[in-house]
């Protein structure tokens, strides 16, 4: 565990593909938490999920694109976080995506590496703290973005709830959010623009089990210039205990240029208004 390994080798189907015309975020997820797995197991740890998966994206991985993920133990004392795994472009090798993990019984540092370039930038490092979503909903700043029950193919061989899985609802729930305000896909990609992700941070709470009937509740936690910030909270429908907290900084995306714009006056005045 002294030097950077290879933990794993990637590829973007088309299937996979989201309205952005680029890969959908829960796949970036997805590779994270294999290749933080696999990381894990070569330091004699449980193969599970990081109680915390804080990624940053850099650029756009798309259609039929190759990638590695390689690993490394980073200084905790420095950047609040245990391990870094970089996603490189397979042809430039430039970092496409970012993800810092929280993960207890690591061995210590051996090799230094300078994880600065990758740290957070718009969320704060760390678990985020559960909410009592009662008030929010009552007046209308929240939403409950998904109602359901979870499935056996949501978890691993473990029984442990997988990322991806997890950022599914989160997938599902924007759009319910987004119409919560009332702004509808063609307020976006009906003018050319679209939503991408360039920060997540998945933060592990209670524990979950397949037949859990679980609700995620939704809300805006604050917006303006180019970049929206989203929260969700899914919690157990029967206890209330919260299971999991996303959290997302949202780019407006000009899908013509590639390039973040400003979000319209007129779905800040929305916004406003709720």
């Amino acid at each position: 565990m002294s030097a950077p390994m290879t933990t794993l080798h990637g590829f973007v189907p088309a299937w996979e593909i989201d309205a952005n015309d680029h890969w959908n975020t829960a796949f970036y997820l997805r590779s994270f938490q294999y290749a933080s797995e696999r990381f894990a197991e070569e330091a004699g740890l449980p193969a599970s999920p990081p109680q915390v998966l804080h990624t940053r994206f850099f650029r756009e991985l798309r259609h039929q694109k190759t990638f590695t993920v390689e690993s490394h133990r980073i200084d905790t004392a420095q950047s609040g976080y245990d391990a870094l795994h970089l996603m490189r472009d397979q042809t430039t090798g430039k970092v496409a995506a970012a993800s810092l993990e929280m993960r207890a019984g690591l061995p210590p540092v051996i090799e230094e590496f300078d994880a600065t370039n990758y740290a957070p930038r718009s969320l704060p490092v760390g678990p985020d703290t559960p909410v009592d979503a009662t008030e929010m909903l009552r007046d209308g700043r929240a939403t409950v973005s998904h109602a359901g029950v979870l499935r056996p193919d949501d978890f691993d061989a473990e029984g442990r709830l997988l990322s991806h899985a997890i950022h599914m609802r989160v997938s599902e729930g924007n759009s319910h959010l987004w119409h919560h305000v009332d702004v509808t896909p063609d307020d976006f990609y009906g003018r050319g623009l679209g939503r991408a992700i360039v920060e997540h941070k998945l933060s592990r709470h209670g524990a979950a089990k397949p037949g859990m009937a679980i609700r995620q509740v939704s809300y805006f936690d604050n917006f303006g210039g180019k970049s929206v910030g989203l929260t969700h909270q899914v919690e157990d429908l029967t206890t209330g205990a919260v299971l999991s907290i996303i959290r997302t900084t949202t780019l407006v995306l000009d899908l013509k240029a590639r390039k973040s714009v400003a979000l319209p006056d007129d779905l800040i005045q929305r916004l406003n208004r709720a």
